[in-house]
């Protein structure tokens, strides 16, 4: 067991579908502080992404494996992090609520260590007027995927409702026929 909440998420990588598919589309590997935790992440969101699947600890370790980029020291401490990879029962609301506040914790944490970095005129493409939006692109890191309009979740309740709509329609109309009838019957 581990106290760090980047371990835990890493583990949950592995063995917590339900976490997986709700959670890495909000991870990113510059999140992870330790560079052993950004190599392994970045295999694990490379898997997920291409083979749309939870990975095994055998499956990473042979990514590993072929990887040039690593020196033996990173390639042995990524090798035991994945050793040390187990399965934990672990509360899905928790887990969720407080990754999410990770990933907002380390936005927010890495736009202010990118702010001094374009207030020291180290970066030469940013200027500081792009302050406020990285700030607040970092503020804004949510898992709440009901921020906008989600054409596939939402698509029966808005059938269902353009139904509806269409019925009122038709309704209004066909009581504007009878009443038409009914005034023309008056005037005779």
């Amino acid at each position: 067991m581990n106290d760090r909440i980047e371990h835990t998420i890493l583990n949950n990588l592995f063995f917590n579908e339900d976490f997986t598919r709700k959670a890495i589309p909000f991870l990113k590997e510059t999140y992870f502080p330790k560079r052993d935790e950004k190599i392994l992440f970045s295999e694990v969101s490379k898997f997920l992404h291409t083979y749309n699947n939870l990975p095994t600890k055998e499956t990473i370790l042979i990514e590993l494996n072929n990887r040039k980029d690593l020196n033996e020291t990173e390639y042995k401490d990524v090798k035991d992090l994945v050793a040390s990879i187990s399965q934990e029962d672990t509360d899905l609301k928790w887990l969720l609520d407080t990754t999410e506040k990770f990933c907002k914790d380390r936005a927010v944490h890495n736009a202010v260590l990118e702010g001094i970095t374009i207030l020291e005129g180290k970066d030469k493409t940013r200027t500081p007027e792009s302050l406020p939006s990285l700030l607040s692109d970092a503020l804004g890191v949510s898992f709440d995927k009901h921020v906008g309009h989600d054409y596939i979740e939402d698509a029966e309740k808005d059938l269902i409702g353009t139904i509806l709509k269409k019925k009122d329609i038709h309704l209004i109309y066909l009581i504007s026929i009878e009443l038409q009838k009914v005034v023309y019957q008056v005037r005779l």
